[in-house]
């Protein structure tokens, strides 16, 4: 293997030995375990072919003592003999991986074995990108160390070659030259390469990002949550900005479910007469069940809106559905 993903090392104390080459890039990006994963997938995938579907073994062959046996063919190559992830950790890494969109799997048609093929070209970008951003972390925090040091230095250096007559003369002509070259230290600050709905974008993918989210949360609260950024001196970069607005959605479902069961509420008195909706509910026919989720479907929801799933005859949503139970227990209240 080449020294680019592991390398074989050899002592007097033993067989040969397999050493992964962690990019610490990816680890603090992924956490340690889908980085050793991805990093050996990304050498596999390279020693294939890009756009190569390639297999691997999940788990390495063992002898009778349990002990890991050394694979003779490359076909015997295992990801647990390479990087000594188990099963469960190497899912959890596959499945980072897939989040990422870096990862495809599919089953061949002969024997049904696993395969993969790992989007290098989308890798790279997405590594440039994590690149970038630190290295704008980094640039932000030293531009300001810098100028701080580099003031007092030059005060410093002044007021051991002058006397304390010309001392006064050289801090009053430096403290201008100081105050601009702060201005020029920052206005050479890297600009991000465009702002969608003010979402800093620094290259392709999030170009693509701030669109998406703008499309699927519209530009005003994405423009609320640049804002909230802002004001706390963060940066808006897309992933922050979805991760706001995504949390944000998620505590709105939670008050609008709490509204829709609210509305159904019951005094103590009324609890016999829902236990009989309920069971009334429980005997409906399929057919005479089915027009009354349509009948709900239509008052509440609209039908090209709603999660319920015609073959299963059930709602995707979770808050569609305790809603839907409730209309239903509703209808036959007046009637128990």
């Amino acid at each position: 293997m080449t020294s680019g993903n592991y390398q074989k090392h050899a002592d007097s104390r033993g067989p040969s030995r397999i050493i992964i080459a962690l990019d610490s890039l990816y680890a603090r990006k992924l956490g340690t375990t889908t980085a050793v994963w991805l990093r050996q997938a990304e050498y596999t995938q390279r020693k294939a072919g890009n756009g190569c579907w390639w297999f691997k073994k999940i788990l390495a062959d063992r002898d009778d003592n349990n002990q890991m046996i050394s694979p003779r063919w490359e076909i015997d190559q295992s990801f647990e003999y390479e990087t000594g992830l188990t099963r469960s950790h190497q899912g959890k890494a596959r499945k980072a991986a897939k989040k990422l969109g870096v990862l495809q799997e599919r089953r061949s048609r002969n024997g049904g074995r696993l395969e993969y093929r790992i989007d290098l070209d989308l890798l790279a970008k997405i590594v440039s990108k994590w690149a970038d951003e630190e290295r704008n972390f980094q640039r932000s925090e030293a531009s300001e160390i810098t100028f701080g040091n580099g003031e007092s230095g030059a005060l410093e250096s002044e007021i051991s070659l002058s006397s304390t007559e010309s001392i006064q003369i050289k801090k009053s002509r430096t403290a201008p030259s100081s105050s601009s070259a702060k201005h020029e230290n920052s206005s050479k600050k890297r600009q991000p390469r465009a702002k969608i709905a003010g979402v800093h974008c620094w290259n392709d993918l999030d170009q693509k990002l701030a669109n998406s989210i703008v499309e699927k949360y519209g530009e005003k609260a994405v423009c609320d949550a640049v804002s909230q950024l802002e004001n706390e001196g963060a940066k808006p970069l897309p992933s922050v900005v979805e991760k706001i607005l995504s949390r944000s959605s998620a505590k709105n479902m939670v008050e609008e479910t709490r509204q829709r069961l609210d509305s159904y509420d019951i005094s103590e008195i009324d609890r016999k007469r829902r236990t009989a909706a309920r069971d009334a509910v429980d005997m409906l026919s399929p057919s005479e069940r089915g027009k009354l989720i349509k009948k709900f479907i239509d008052e509440n929801i609209g039908g090209d809106a709603t999660s319920f799933e015609p073959i299963k005859g059930e709602f995707r949503k979770l808050d569609e559905k305790l809603h839907c139970k409730r209309w239903l227990e509703a209808q036959f209240m007046d009637r128990c």
